[in-house]
């Protein structure tokens, strides 16, 4: 093929003249890609790994290719190949964060994302970053400390980890936690809505008809004086959807966002944990309407400064109009006693188990553009009782994996197929009955305690 450029049919004439050239062919193949022919690209790349299965860079180069032509599913796999063989360069990681953005796996890209800027700060990707509802912010050295002694922070504070502990969308390091710069760590708003989201129609529209449609309607609502914020607590099984739906809140109001894991702040900010959660809520109250979600809030039972300040924030709704503030827990029975007293929150919600509905749901979502065979997902739904949305991820991550060495074998993509998904099912133990059984040990006795009275209503249905 002749191109229309001059470059390109230089290096075509040269990759003719020395087709054994693996560098040579890969730079072909990059060149193609970056001037728009994504399928010759392929073909290129296909070649220059036939000389070399180990050419990492040609592998990230051919699943850029098959992802600018939409087969996202088989890119994935691919670069999946490249971080288990290679260095986990972060290149790697970013471009595994963007296909996975493309089908829909949102927080799994998010933390894939974070490991590539943990691996490499240099690696940001602005775009991206926006996308996935993160702030894209580069390391930065800390300000020089004032004359007067800058308390800001503290001596025995600690690094980020490079493996990221949680979920959530960001850390709280002290490089970043200056007032000042406070406000970079607000995402703007993620591109994520309640359409997203796999089944939990009767909590999605709970949280719509409590935070979203109060800031979506906010002239009729200011009409008769009431309030635009909302505090909320999420309680139930890790894996079941908490942190996704905060972020949802934030997509379908169009608001700034900001997750903390309350053990991040407590565990890098020490003495200085609560004076930190001020300057958080302040931030997010100049920035209203915006959103802050609080993960893993029992980790601040332990931490009465922290737990005491974040009663104050909440517990002042003149400031906190058009702030709408999500906190989750999943071991409610650790959490401080006063975040479940009256008045702490509007609502207290239990996030339960995903159902039959939501599990077929999600495994749609998960299977959809892969090549299939008869899936039978209904079936399959029915057969994973006990298994949170992270365990089903886990389970059809499993069965391509399969598929991927089923297909690196046979030199073509192969199907995925309900024999690969039960074998997955059979090899991944659901994580939810251990929690179901802890739930039940701490429940108070009935009629004493109307915070858990959903989760009693659960627990007595499934009993």
């Amino acid at each position: 093929m002749e191109f229309q450029d001059e470059v390109l049919d230089a290096l075509r004439q040269a990759v003719e003249l020395s087709p054994e050239s693996g560098p040579l062919r890969r730079h072909f193949a990059e060149m193609l890609l970056n001037r728009g022919y994504a399928r010759q690209a392929e073909t290129e790349f296909r070649k220059a790994i036939d000389l070399d299965d180990l050419d990492a860079p040609s592998k990230l180069g051919l699943a850029r290719a098959l992802h600018s032509q939409g087969q996202n599913s088989t890119a994935l796999l691919l670069v999946k190949q490249v971080i288990r063989e290679s260095d986990r360069p972060a290149k790697a990681y970013i471009l595994y964060a963007r296909l996975l953005l493309a089908l829909g796996s949102v927080e799994r890209a998010v933390r894939e994302y974070r490991k590539a800027i943990a691996t490499d700060p240099e690696a940001v990707d602005p775009d991206l970053a926006s996308e996935l509802g993160l702030a894209a912010i580069r390391s930065e050295p800390s300000p020089p400390a004032a004359d007067d002694g800058d308390e800001t922070r503290p001596s025995g504070a600690s690094a980020p980890d490079a493996e990221p502990i949680s979920e959530l969308d960001l850390e709280i390091s002290p490089a970043e936690a200056y007032t000042h710069r406070l406000r970079r760590l607000f995402a703007a708003h993620p591109r994520i809505t309640f359409q997203h989201v796999s089944g939990l129609e009767a909590v999605k529209q709970e949280l719509n008809a409590m935070l979203v449609h109060p800031l979506n309607n906010r002239q009729h609502y200011r009409a008769y004086e009431k309030s635009l914020g909302g505090r909320l607590l999420m309680f139930g099984p890790p894996g079941c959807g908490k942190t996704y739906l905060a972020r949802a809140v934030a997509g379908e109001v169009l608001a700034p966002f900001l997750a903390v894991h309350i053990h991040d702040l407590v565990d890098q900010w020490q003495t200085q944990s609560g004076r930190m959660l001020h300057e958080i809520f302040e931030q997010a109250r100049d920035m209203s309407p915006s959103v802050l979600f609080f993960d893993d809030v029992e980790t601040a039972g332990t931490d009465r400064p922290v737990s005491r300040q974040l009663l104050h924030e909440l517990r002042d709704p003149a400031a906190n109009d058009s702030l709408l503030v999500l906190v989750a827990t999943s071991a409610p029975w650790d959490a401080d006693p006063d975040l479940l007293a009256p008045g702490a929150f509007d609502r207290v919600l239990f996030l339960g188990p995903p159902t039959r509905a939501d599990r077929l749901d999600f495994l749609r979502r998960l299977c959809a553009g892969k090549p299939q065979g008869n899936l039978d997902l209904p079936t399959l739904a029915g057969a994973t009782e006990g298994y949170s949305f992270l365990d089903l991820k886990r389970v059809v991550d499993r069965a391509l994996d399969d598929v991927l060495r089923r297909s690196l074998d046979q030199g073509r993509p192969q199907p995925l197929t309900r024999g690969d998904l039960e074998s997955a099912i059979a090899a991944i133990q659901p994580s939810l009955p251990p929690w179901l059984e802890e739930a039940r040990e701490h429940l108070p006795p009935r009629g004493q305690d109307s915070v858990y009275r959903e989760l009693r209503s659960y627990l007595d249905a499934f009993s």
